[in-house]
């Protein structure tokens, strides 16, 4: 009775936290619960889905962010020293509000930025250089800085390289178990299967005690771990991915581009390495699958069939990384009104001038096209520069011996 009246506001807290195979049932229910519940306010906080905007009366929010004004009071509350922090608002006000305000805006991360700023004394613009300046300002960050060389011991008793090897196999065993909020039990499953990747062991305690005390990537929050930013075990995660054999990386980006729409390990990867990113997934799933979207030029049931399918999620994908028009949510909606419209199952209709949803079709298929052809062609070019560049100048011992000889 009490829910109908409206007495309650319901929160739900953390959706973008369900693993993809929950997402659609718990959307049915708080859909349902939208419906059965109108007069009580219902708030769902994550990061954006798309299941959220089938609800009967959604209505997306986003927090407010930190104002300039507000940042620059956060940094001013910081403990270090005072030239470092007035140094460092310097650079906010010339050029970081301009260039990284997503990270000034959020609180965490305009901390985590003053941290790295005062270790390395540079912020990068490119974002995984970024996140690796940040993990050096935490891993450093009770250390003595002034005195060069010197590192403060970790409770695991392991270098930095060794602590970043385990760390990202334990990121990459719980992000693509989407594992983004774990008891102390599932912690350690997750960091035994890391030993077990890395070979580097370590009692799980001290383990836990350097992620949350020496580096705070870990927060306890009630009786579950969670990472002080989810976009570090992204980070972590993609790192992991390009540490792998050409054989296992392809098959790994695609594990964990499942949630690319909402996550950044995609981005993450392609932007540390973005020659393996193409040679290992992009070149060869694109391959294999323009011979049958080169069919549906014309056929629009063909084209919606591989659009409906799983290689179809591959290409919303591609579209995504590069930016591709016309753009994953165009594409649908052309399909949606081709449906309405009950237009034939015919290509001839391509030479329709009023037929702009065929002429869709026929740009998307060719951005693939063009896309294969253009890392096809640069790649190519590349593998002949490299033959070329170890063949110059290669010569044999006995070639060399007959030289002196004939001299």
């Amino acid at each position: 009775m009490a829910l109908r009246a409206g007495i309650f506001v319901i929160l739900i807290d953390g959706f973008d936290e369900l693993r993809l195979s929950h997402e659609h049932h718990y959307a049915r229910v708080l859909n349902c619960a939208a419906q059965d519940y109108q007069s009580c306010p219902l708030v769902v906080s994550g990061r954006p889905s798309e299941l959220l905007h089938g609800f009967i009366f959604f209505q997306p929010s986003e927090l407010l962010a930190l104002n300039r004004r507000e940042s620059v009071e956060l940094i001013q509350l910081q403990k270090i020293d005072e030239a470092t922090k007035r140094s460092f608002i310097d650079l906010m006000q010339n050029e970081l509000f301009a260039s990284h305000a997503g990270f000034l805006e959020s609180p965490l991360l305009c901390v985590v930025m003053l941290l790295t700023y005062s270790d390395s004394g540079r912020i990068s613009h490119r974002e995984h250089e970024f996140y690796e300046d940040a993990f050096n300002a935490l891993w450093n960050k009770h250390d003595a800085r002034k005195q060069a060389g010197y590192e403060r011991e970790k409770y695991t008793g392991l270098d930095k390289n060794e602590f970043t090897k385990l760390l990202s196999a334990f990121c990459a065993s719980s992000y693509v178990s989407e594992a983004f909020s774990m008891r102390e039990e599932e912690l350690n499953s997750h960091l035994v299967r890391a030993q077990r990747l890395t070979d580097v062991r370590v009692d799980g305690e001290r383990f836990l005690r350097d992620m949350t005390i020496s580096t705070s990537l870990l927060v306890l929050d009630g009786n579950t771990y969670k990472f002080s930013h989810r976009s570090f075990q992204e980070y972590f995660c993609a790192r992991y991915v390009l540490s792998l054999s050409d054989l296992d990386i392809g098959k790994a980006i695609e594990a964990v581009s499942g949630r690319y729409e909402t996550d950044r390990v995609l981005d993450f990867v392609r932007s540390m390495n973005v020659e393996r990113f193409e040679i290992a997934w992009v070149i060869p799933r694109l391959s294999a699958i323009l011979p049958r979207l080169q069919k549906c030029e014309g056929s629009f049931k063909r084209y919606e069939r591989i659009q409906s399918s799983a290689e179809g999620e591959f290409l919303r994908k591609l579209r995504e990384v590069y930016q591709l028009k016309p753009s994953s949510g165009t594409v649908h909606g052309a399909i949606a009104a081709w449906h309405d419209m009950a237009l034939p199952d015919v290509g001839a209709l391509e030479d329709d001038d009023d037929n702009s949803q065929w002429r869709l079709f026929l740009r998307d298929i060719s951005n693939f096209e063009e896309l294969i052809a253009k890392l096809t062609r640069r790649y190519s070019a590349r593998a002949r520069m490299r033959e070329a560049l170890f063949d110059v100048g290669r010569v044999s011992p006995k070639s060399i011996s007959k030289k002196r000889r004939s001299h």
